[in-house]
């Protein structure tokens, strides 16, 4: 018997907060010896950039929480772009459960410690088990406007096996405000998550201020999409 929802919260969800977001390029090799992908979705890793991401949602549909996610570069599947979270933490079980519930998404629980250093900003994560990943972070420069409508729509696509094995899709959309940032260090277990390093880093972002929405997801045809892999 499953234990019970805290809070049961369907989709769609309005959320608002701050977060930091790095640009990085990985292998196929170092994707697969480390992200945990479903092999399904294995087979259609087109490359390109993939992304850690730490977020501080002020508000959601479940209250406050914090999140590591890590989105390792773009599928092709049915000859379109998409996106995949096979790793992320959060620091609520109501994000947990909902978040499998309405779109799939495999979140696991552990506790998030933000700090504000000596000229840095310092997150300390660390899993029910005891792994950890530090980030220390630098923002720089001005805030300037952004949306999601000027990214390419892979990006906004998010594809995800749920618990009934069922293939949802999620088209995400945002907006807020964003500034460079300077990677002090990462230092990720490897047991905690890929351990992404300041190697793999092209770019980083600080997003002070953001709203996020996700709908309902759609339910795909996993037959079609299995079959377009080979194409």
């Amino acid at each position: 018997m499953e234990d019970a929802m805290t809070s049961i919260a369907p989709a769609p969800w309005s959320l608002e907060g701050s977060g930091y977001i790095l640009l990085c390029r990985f292998s196929e090799e170092f994707i697969k010896n480390h992200a945990h992908m479903d092999p399904r979705l294995l087979r259609a890793f087109n490359g390109g950039l993939g992304t850690l991401m730490l977020v501080d949602y002020q508000q959601s549909n479940v209250g406050p929480y914090q999140e590591l996610l890590l989105i390792p570069g773009r599928l092709r599947l049915d000859r379109r772009g998409y996106f995949h979270i096979p790793q992320i933490y959060v620091s609520s079980q109501d994000s947990i459960d909902n978040g499998r519930k309405n779109w799939g998404i495999p979140k696991r629980l552990a506790t998030f410690k933000m700090e504000q250093k000596a000229g840095y900003e310092e997150i300390i994560v660390t899993s029910q088990e005891g792994s950890k990943g530090r980030f220390q972070f630098k923002p720089k420069g001005p805030r300037v406007p952004f949306t999601t409508a000027l990214l390419p729509k892979a990006f906004k696509r998010l594809i995800q096996f749920d618990d009934a094995d069922r293939c949802l899709l999620t088209q995400i959309s945002g907006s807020g405000k964003m500034q460079w940032l300077k990677v002090q260090d990462i230092n990720i277990e490897a047991s905690l998550m890929a351990p992404v390093s300041k190697q793999h880093v092209l770019a980083a972002i600080k997003v002070p201020d953001f709203k996020l929405c996700f709908p309902t997801a759609e339910e795909l045809d996993k037959q079609q999409l299995a079959l377009s892999v080979t194409d």
